[in-house]
């Protein structure tokens, strides 16, 4: 447990590193603390006041492999939910994810005030990153939940729940950060913002901000706020980067609000919260205590879809053998033409051409509209392949995959049962190769990692539009 004098102790050695920092880069700490400060590149001076839930993260993260230590990072984060004895904040995963790793949540101290070296500190209680989120590949699920020792005084950011949509390019969205003003000109540590033109609104990524209006290195976990009749509501936050990127991908927040921001805080907040008692009347969000499949408690393989409480399961298009497999709130449903092939169906809308992947098509199978493997499936007889393991019958024969067969009548359509010659002595559904399928990735056996397949693929051609990488997956990292 830390003392109160090693907390004290971390705060003043972050406060001397970071006052080093601001010296070096000859930064004003005597301007008017009650107005925000021009903008990270360009546009106009906005009130302070309105923006109180703004947070810096002064973080000294972990040495590096070869045990030398680094510089300390200013990152910038959300006030997002509080109760008398809770706060949580919204920030970037990358921000915090290498002092989850290394156990040294200690190391991160969070202020709110409109300058890194001044105003009221917290420490760090818990950290959770989102489910999806890959620290070699990020950007796609770049979230995390933090949850201080204390709660400020500041008010708490209105979280939009409205959808985004195309109708929403050309609208404003106004960005915060502590971050620089240009690249590596190092002057980090005060609250900034700026109004930028929304360009281009993506599955799970936003676009906005141009060459001379956009965030800088310090500015990543920062909030990007829409107006709402008047109120500014929060809507993306910003990725991490190394410099000022123009147009810069900005994750969503709405489409993570159910799954994932308003689940965590209402686990600590609200009537509902883990307490042990089921509460089923004003809920936000489902309570945990009245339902084994929520997400804050164990792990429950035999639920609906998969239970986040579990190590990560199998996602859109891969094989499983029970809806509780699936992620994504999918389903585990039979290919349509080999019925022992069952897969991970996820929701989809038939007016989204990008919410399934290719090979798949967007159709109601009498539960809704779900993502579809197209005929042949993946693996099964026809699909094309190049190895023999991306068959299920263990044939690749002509670039296809073919079935073991006794007789024509084990064949289906224009397919012909002959010998094999890649697996000689045994009889085979020869022919010809057809379209459709798309990678076959068998579910893993408990215990082992899991080789990353496509089954995000149309979120990776919208990332190289955005100059971003794809992210692949990993297992949820434990508190």
């Amino acid at each position: 447990m830390r003392t109160a004098r090693s907390q004290q102790a971390k705060v003043v050695l972050l406060a001397t590193l970071l006052s080093l920092m601001v010296a070096s880069c000859q930064i004003d700490f005597e301007e008017d603390l009650g107005t925000l400060s021009q903008t990270v590149i360009g546009g106009n001076a906005l009130d302070a006041a309105e923006f109180d839930e703004v947070c810096s993260m002064a973080i000294i993260i972990p040495p590096d492999d070869e045990g030398d230590p680094r510089d300390p990072i200013t990152c910038t984060c959300v006030l997002v939910g509080k109760d008398g004895t809770n706060a949580i904040i919204l920030t970037s995963a990358e921000c915090v994810d290498e002092n989850l790793d290394a156990n040294t949540l200690g190391d991160i101290i969070v202020t709110f005030g409109p300058f890194v070296s001044s105003g009221t500190n917290f420490n760090v209680l818990e950290v959770e990153l989102h489910r999806y989120f890959d620290d070699d590949q990020a950007t796609l699920y770049e979230l995390a939940m933090v949850r201080l020792d204390g709660v400020p005084a500041e008010g708490t950011a209105a979280i939009s729940t409205r959808s985004l949509t195309a109708s929403d390019i050309g609208g404003t969205l106004t960005l915060l950060g502590f971050g620089e003003t240009e690249d590596s000109k190092g002057d980090v540590g005060t609250l900034r913002a700026l109004n930028v033109t929304i360009d281009v609104v993506g599955p799970l990524l936003v676009r906005a901000g141009d060459v001379d209006l956009t965030t800088c290195d310090g500015d990543s976990g920062g909030p990007g706020f829409i107006d709402n009749a008047g109120t500014a509501e929060l809507a993306t936050i910003n990725v991490i980067s190394g410099r000022c990127f123009e147009n810069a991908a900005r994750t969503r927040t709405d489409i993570f609000n159910d799954s994932f921001i308003f689940p965590y805080i209402d686990r600590f907040i609200g009537v509902c919260k883990v307490d042990g008692t089921c509460t089923t009347t004003g809920c936000r969000t489902p309570d945990p205590d009245c339902n084994e499949c929520s997400w804050g408690n164990t792990c429950k393989e035999d639920c609906p879809s998969r239970d986040w409480d579990c190590p990560l399961g199998s996602f859109n298009g891969d094989a499983c053998t029970k809806d509780g497999d699936c992620e994504e709130f999918g389903r585990c449903i039979a290919a349509d033409d080999e019925s022992d092939f069952t897969y991970c169906a996820k929701p989809c809308d038939p007016a989204d051409n990008e919410s399934c992947k290719a090979g798949m098509e967007c159709r109601d199978n009498g539960s809704g509209n779900e993502c579809s493997w197209l005929t042949p499936s993946p693996g099964s007889q026809g699909a094309t392949c190049s190895v023999p393991v991306e068959c299920r019958s263990g044939i690749c024969e002509d670039t296809i995959c073919v079935n073991i067969c006794q007789t024509q009548a084990d064949c289906v359509g224009d397919f012909t049962c002959a010998p094999s010659k890649t697996m000689p002595g045994t009889m085979a559904c020869l022919g010809q190769s057809l379209t459709g399928g798309g990678g076959f990735c068998a579910i893993a056996p408990a215990g082992t990692a899991r080789a990353r397949d496509d089954s995000r693929s149309y979120m990776f051609l919208f990332a190289l539009l955005l100059g971003v990488a794809f992210v692949s997956r990993r297992r949820r990292k434990t508190r």
